[in-house]
């Protein structure tokens, strides 16, 4: 049975009824996508549970941001289906998605540049919130991150690249969606910032959202998932528990003809250990990323530059 939701979207009753359990925050199930006539992702499929926090891995090039554009309508699936809160959602444009309860803060800024951080939190509140909470909303983010309330007149162009991802974490905080898709949050800042992104992450999970968060920095990711995928060329090669995740993503590097380097200081806050490592080679950088040449893509849609999706020919980058 399916009815019409407030979104435009179509709401399929679970054929388990009530007794079949929570409904996941996202599922993809053999999603493929491409960029034109290249194909970048090949029958993708898992799930992000209801209030969760799952890990998107993978070398550069591999197709994490290509998930994060698929599951937000930004680049249509070619195959399979996306579901948000049990809503299918596949082929449906971007704003009802979102209006279906996913924010998407892609990497990069993600923020008006030309107006101020203030112009930027109303524009958010005002459609999540309504024009009687945005008062309310925008002191709560301003204690959140004070660094905003200081520059609340300031171009959000003129911040510092640390400070405009926090200004993209504020515009959800306040008013935090079912689910929140953060794909490169810590890329390039400093450690201290680094702090602060995950500390916001942190609020909103708390706040009830569930997350899947794209990520480099493996170790600081790892602390707070639950559970983790690994993406090897566009398809998954894992899928299970983030203290699992090292382990496969180190198969994934040795297969590509890489050592396999361990990630170092990896805290495994369930348990109080500490997994002791090592940096050789190609290996773990002072940022907890992975490094490594990948081999050729096998498609030119994963040697496109931009959003961190690069491949073949040119350096890849961290993990």
């Amino acid at each position: 049975m399916s009815t019409p939701d407030d979104a435009g979207l179509t709401v399929v009753a679970a054929p388990g009824g009530a007794d079949s359990g929570p409904v996941p925050a996202l599922e993809l199930v053999h999603v493929s996508a491409a960029y034109g006539p290249y194909r970048a992702l090949f029958d993708v499929s898992f799930t992000v549970p209801a209030g969760g926090i799952v890990a998107l891995l993978g070398a550069n090039g591999a197709g994490k941001s290509t998930v994060a554009r698929v599951v937000s309508g930004l680049l249509p699936a070619t195959d399979g289906t996306v579901s948000v809160g049990g809503r299918p959602v596949t082929g449906a444009p971007a704003y009802r998605i979102a209006r279906a309860g996913l924010a998407h803060v892609p990497e990069g800024r993600g923020v008006f540049a030309n107006l101020s951080v203030e112009e930027n939190l109303v524009l958010s509140f005002r459609q999540r919130a309504g024009a009687a909470g945005v008062r309310g909303a925008l002191a709560s983010a301003y204690a959140s991150f004070p660094v905003l309330g200081e520059r609340r007149r300031q171009r959000a162009g003129t911040l510092s690249g640390g400070q405009q991802r926090l200004l993209s974490l504020a515009k959800v905080l306040v008013v935090p969606p079912a689910l929140l898709v953060a794909d490169e949050l810590s890329l390039g800042l400093a450690p201290g910032v680094v702090d602060a992104v995950y500390d916001g992450l942190r609020r909103i999970h708390q706040a009830g959202a569930a997350l899947l968060v794209v990520e480099q920095q493996l170790d600081r990711v790892l602390e707070v998932a639950d559970r983790a995928v690994v993406l090897q060329r566009g398809s998954v090669a894992f899928d299970g528990p983030a203290e699992d995740a090292v382990a496969a993503a180190e198969q994934v590097l040795a297969e590509s003809g890489h050592e396999a380097p361990m990630v170092a200081g990896w805290a495994d806050r369930r348990s109080g250990r500490v997994r002791a490592g090592r940096t050789a080679g190609n290996g773990r950088n002072g940022n907890g990323r992975w490094r490594g040449r990948d081999r050729r893509s096998s498609s030119p849609a994963q040697d496109r530059g931009g959003e961190g999706e690069v491949g073949g020919a040119r350096d890849p980058g961290p993990w």
